[in-house]
C-alpha cells in the first residue's frame, strides 16, 4: 500500500516510465515505500547515500537526469540546497506527504527487461563518481541467483538491515533477497553494535549481512545480549582477518563466513 502511495504521488506529478527517481532517505519502512513505488511508476530508482553533501547529490541528480527526489523530512534541508545546486530542475517528492496520498488499486507499471532498474554510483575516491546502469533483468538474476542458490533464505528466516540500502550489498542482502524469498527484515536506521545484538535477540534475527567493521563492533558489544538464533552470519565488501572472524563467531554464537565476488 505505501509502495502504492508514492507511486499515485509520482504519477500525478508527471513522473512515470524511463524517469529517474533519486532517493534520499533513512533505512527503514520509508526507503521501501519509496524504492518500490517509484518501480511501480515505471521509473529507475537511485539510491543517495545519507552522508552525501549537497553538490554530490546535485551531481548525481544532473548527471542522471533526474526527474525526481524524494526525501523525507530529516533531510530537507540538504536536500532542498542540492536542488538549488543542480541545473536539472528535478522537482522533490516529501515522503511523509507522499504516504498520505489517496492511492488507486492500479497495478504496477510493466517494464521490459532491457529497462533500467536501478542507477548505483562509486564512491568517486579517484575521480567524479561513476554510473553503473542496471537493468531489471540483470537485477533479477542477480538477485536469484545470489539469493537461491548462493545465501538459500527461506520464508522463516529473519534478516537484521543495518548495511546502508543505499550500496549495492545492503539493497540486495538486507531488502531484495528477502522479499523474493519472502523472509522479512528488521531495518535500523543507523548502525550501532547494542542495538543492533538486542534486535537480534528480541526479533529472532536468522541471518546477518555486515561488513569486517561491524564484526569488530559486535565482538566487543559486552552489554548486549547474545542471539538466540542466528544460524550463520556474512562478512563482505573488505577482507575478514582470521581473529577477527573467531572474535566474532565467539560473541555472536554463530560461523562467520567471507564472501567474495558476492555483492557487485
Amino acid at each position: 500500500t505505501s509502495a502504492c502511495r508514492v507511486a499515485a504521488a509520482l504519477t500525478e506529478r508527471g513522473v512515470g516510465p524511463g524517469d529517474r527517481v533519486a532517493i534520499y532517505t533513512e533505512n527503514g519502512l520509508g526507503f521501501v515505500a519509496a524504492w518500490f513505488g517509484a518501480l511501480y511508476a515505471g521509473c529507475a530508482t537511485l539510491p543517495v547515500p545519507i552522508q552525501s553533501t549537497s553538490t554530490e547529490i546535485a551531481f548525481r541528480l544532473d548527471h542522471a537526469r533526474c526527474r525526481a527526489l524524494v526525501t523525507d523530512a530529516s533531510r530537507e534541508a540538504v536536500a532542498g540546497e542540492a536542488l538549488d545546486r543542480s541545473s536539472g530542475g528535478a522537482l522533490v517528492l516529501h515522503l511523509e506527504e507522499a504516504l498520505k496520498h489517496d492511492a488507486p488499486a492500479t497495478a504496477p507499471a510493466s517494464l521490459a527487461p532491457e529497462a533500467d532498474a536501478m542507477l548505483l554510483y562509486t564512491s568517486g575516491t579517484t575521480g567524479a563518481a561513476k554510473c553503473a546502469r542496471i537493468t531489471h533483468g540483470a537485477l533479477h538474476a542477480h538477485t536469484h541467483a545470489l539469493g537461491q542458490q548462493t545465501l538459500r533464505l527461506e520464508k522463516h528466516d529473519r534478516i537484521l538491515g543495518t548495511l546502508p540500502l543505499t550500496h549495492s550489498y545492503g539493497i540486495r542482502t538486507t531488502l531484495l533477497i528477502p522479499f523474493l524469498a519472502g523472509a522479512s527484515t528488521v531495518f535500523l536506521p543507523k548502525f550501532s553494535p547494542t542495538r543492533t545484538l538486542e534486535l537480534c535477540h528480541a526479533y529472532e534475527v536468522t541471518w546477518l549481512p555486515g561488513v569486517p567493521t561491524m564484526f569488530i563492533a559486535w565482538a566487543h558489544a559486552e552489554d548486549a545480549p547474545t542471539p538466540r538464533h542466528l544460524r550463520w552470519c556474512m562478512s563482505a565488501g573488505a577482507p575478514l582477518m582470521e581473529d577477527v572472524r573467531k572474535n566474532a563467531e565467539a560473541r555472536l554464537g554463530a560461523p562467520v563466513r567471507q564472501a567474495y565476488g558476492l555483492t557487485e
